[in-house]
């Protein structure tokens, strides 16, 4: 498994959802295939959602799970073991446990890893050390594990096999009463966004960038019949309020008279508000169907066209 996100705080689905889509964007490799996603209600019932392909849009979510304040999920690349929940366990009123690598290997115990440090948290133990001592006690198993308890908590590690992974990131972060951390590995992402990925990942679950974000990213959202307008320079214009692309201006000659299928804007494009205020730069291209002066999503049956922007990366 290659991405593990927890997620506490009010509308907890909405930011893990965001997570998973930004890294499916940014990222190739195992990545938009299966999928597992938990929440836990107030009164600490768990719901899930599963699929085997198609990643973050395939996950089909009932409405009353957007009041929810705890989520977690987990994914890769397609077609993985059933039962799928054996890679996100849960305890009804204690905790979610996601991770990333194998976290259901078995143990000697007769339990799987990742209930064992369900079980830890269980018996009254902290989430820290429930899932630093499952970690350390099998230092040697390929699994990174993470969970978000009932009250809010989040704690993750990996064993010292998995810390020595060239390709693992990690990150955390917490924003008012919200918190999200992220663990991933085998994903790949362009070379300048690497070194800053879990970070970049953990500030895109806000809709806007929270004072602290250190990338000042945001996932945006292209709507059907954006427009598409020549121009002497690359720019989109941008309301940060709704997180929506207003207009496309393009430089390319090629786009401005084509029909179809079109790369719209390349990587590295300005990205501003519509009194010109500079949010960053996209940070990969945008791939749409160009019909007239608009754009809009390739096929009628995929989702919208999203775009992830940045201001230090």
């Amino acid at each position: 498994m290659t991405i593990g996100v927890a997620v506490a705080g009010e509308h907890a689905v909405v930011h893990a959802l965001r997570v998973l889509r930004c890294a499916e964007i940014l990222g190739t490799g195992s990545i938009g295939g299966f999928a597992v996603l938990a929440v836990m209600a107030d009164d600490g019932a768990v719901h899930y959602s599963q699929t085997q392909d198609g990643g973050s849009h395939a996950l089909e979510l009932d409405p009353a799970w957007l009041n929810y304040q705890r989520a977690a999920l987990i994914s890769s690349g397609p077609h993985r073991p059933e039962p799928l929940q054996q890679f996100l366990p849960s305890l009804p009123g204690i905790a979610l446990m996601t991770g990333h690598r194998l976290p259901n290997r078995p143990t000697p115990t007769g339990l799987p890893l990742n209930q064992l440090a369900l079980q830890t948290l269980q018996q009254g133990s902290s989430p820290e050390h429930a899932i630093q001592h499952t970690v350390a006690a099998y230092p040697e198993y390929d699994a990174g594990l993470m969970t978000v308890t009932a009250d809010g908590q989040i704690a993750y590690a990996n064993t010292e096999r998995v810390a020595r992974r060239p390709d693992q990131h990690h990150g955390a972060q917490q924003y008012q009463d919200k918190k999200v951390a992220v663990m991933l590995n085998s994903i790949f992402f362009a070379p300048h966004l690497t070194p800053h990925i879990a970070t970049l990942l953990c500030d895109v679950a806000w809709q806007e960038p929270a004072p602290s974000s250190q990338t000042g990213a945001m996932l945006l959202t292209v709507p059907d019949h954006c427009p598409l307008l020549p121009a002497p320079h690359d720019q989109i214009v941008v309301d940060p309020i709704t997180a929506t692309v207003q207009c496309i201006y393009t430089a390319d000659p090629f786009v401005q008279h084509a029909e179809g299928r079109c790369v719209a804007i390349q990587g590295g494009c300005a990205a501003v508000t519509t009194d010109g205020y500079v949010l960053g730069t996209c940070l990969h291209d945008l791939l749409g169907h160009k019909l007239g002066d608009h754009l809009q999503r390739v096929l009628p049956h995929h989702p919208p066209l999203s775009l992830i922007i940045g201001a230090h990366v």
